[in-house]
């Protein structure tokens, strides 16, 4: 495993994927900017290992190689969930300079631990739309990546509802104020977004790793 592990970083993570992967730590601060954007900039960067991959036809070279699938499927969901972790640790910093600057968003939720705590779901509805629908047939990565975007737009949205009714009074409204809040007293509240959202990520992946390599190890390359 720490064999295939290294092979991924070093022939299937290009400059492409550390570039956009900069790029969605990097757009988080910005002001008036939706949060969730930066985080489509890390599902690029992921998209692109598996676009390197079919341009140099890295599934036919890994099956050739002395390794189980199932272990060839593992590697690539650890390096997915190496980036999403990475890229949300190093927000956690930007929150509290946010906060310092008095930076505020007017576009959505704002930079908070409510936040982190939602992009790990985001993250997990991509893994698992991704990565299931590319393992269905070995291939076709466009197509996944096609289907995960308009999914995780969708959701995108609905994430974001509780927020726009921050100044009304219907319904969720309430937990609007507090997912939108970057005071520290509410954040301490938000803490429970992080834990929810970091276990239904840890699941999720066991979850879209068992069936990836269900699919996958019915494919023959």
């Amino acid at each position: 495993m720490k064999n295939l592990i290294a092979k991924e970083l070093k022939l299937s993570v290009g400059i492409s994927s550390i570039i956009y992967l900069i790029i969605g730590i990097l757009v988080e601060f910005a002001p008036n900017y939706p949060k969730y954007i930066p985080c489509l900039f890390i599902c690029i960067g992921l998209f692109m290992i598996f676009k390197t991959g079919s341009v140099n036809k890295d599934l036919l070279y890994t099956a050739c190689l002395p390794v189980r699938k199932s272990d060839t499927v593992k590697a690539r969901v650890i390096i997915f969930a190496f980036s999403e972790v990475l890229q949300l640790s190093l927000c956690i910093p930007l929150i509290f300079l946010s906060k310092e600057l008095k930076l505020t968003n007017n576009a959505g939720i704002d930079l908070n631990f409510a936040f982190i705590g939602l992009a790990f779901t985001f993250y997990a509805v991509f893994n698992f739309v991704f990565l299931t629908s590319f393992y269905k047939k070995g291939g076709k990565e466009g197509g996944a990546y096609l289907k995960s975007m308009i999914i995780l737009l969708i959701y995108m949205i609905i994430l974001e509802i509780p927020v726009f009714l921050v100044k009304t009074d219907l319904p969720f409204a309430k937990i609007g104020r507090l997912m939108d809040s970057t005071e520290y007293s509410d954040m301490i509240k938000q803490l429970p977004f992080v834990a929810a959202g970091l276990i239904i990520w840890i699941v999720g992946l066991f979850i879209t790793c068992k069936v990836c390599i269900k699919k996958f190890e019915k494919i023959d390359l």
